[in-house]
């Protein structure tokens, strides 16, 4: 349990340094901004099982430090920020038990999935907050949906990509051994 706790304060490190560093975890690309860090999710679900899930918690913490450190006001709210990628970590390890050992068109489908269920759970978060609360957003809520979607395409892309590249890695991470004192010298 130690391995697995050390290798979650590692991707908790990988999270916070690519959400609070600018440009290093959300490229910027005029009036969209593409993050990977929910790629973080996928490899840590693939490595330390249900563990793995935590790791939406942690990138919902950096998007709220991130935005009171950088002014980003809209996930200033841990219900806009935190709840959503809580939540993303949860769905993404079950769609990885669900479908099972990786193979290629497993990994595409976990790729595409998950920046898509990241704007849609962020999204509609945002949206119910708005309902109680304004959030003063200078758009209407027809252009925000307009440009957020947008950013979805973007993301959708990317990472599908990048996890694709990654699926050898993926491979390697779903057939190591459980964490057990015999074979600890694996890891």
């Amino acid at each position: 349990m130690v391995r697995k706790i050390t290798y979650l304060s590692i991707y908790f490190a990988i999270v916070l340094l690519l959400s609070l560093v600018p440009n290093l975890g959300y490229i910027s690309l005029g009036d969209i901004s593409i993050t990977f860090v929910p790629i973080i999710i996928i490899i840590g679900c693939y490595h330390l099982e249900k563990l793995g899930a935590s790791i939406g918690f942690m990138i919902g913490l950096g998007s709220f430090i991130a935005a009171l450190v950088f002014g980003r006001i809209l996930f200033v709210f841990p219900d806009i920020s935190i709840i959503p990628r809580l939540l993303l970590g949860i769905i993404v390890y079950l769609i990885i038990k669900v479908l099972g050992k990786p193979k290629l068109w497993k990994t595409a489908i976990i790729g595409m999935t998950t920046p898509l269920l990241n704007t849609f759970l962020v999204s509609a978060f945002i949206l119910v907050h708005n309902e109680i609360s304004d959030l003063n957003i200078g758009l209407t809520v027809k252009g925000w949906l307009t440009l957020i979607w947008i950013n979805a395409i973007a993301e959708f892309i990317f990472i599908t990509i990048i996890t694709l590249l990654l699926h050898p890695f993926l491979v390697y991470l779903y057939n190591q051994k459980p964490f057990t004192s015999k074979n600890y010298l694996m890891y």
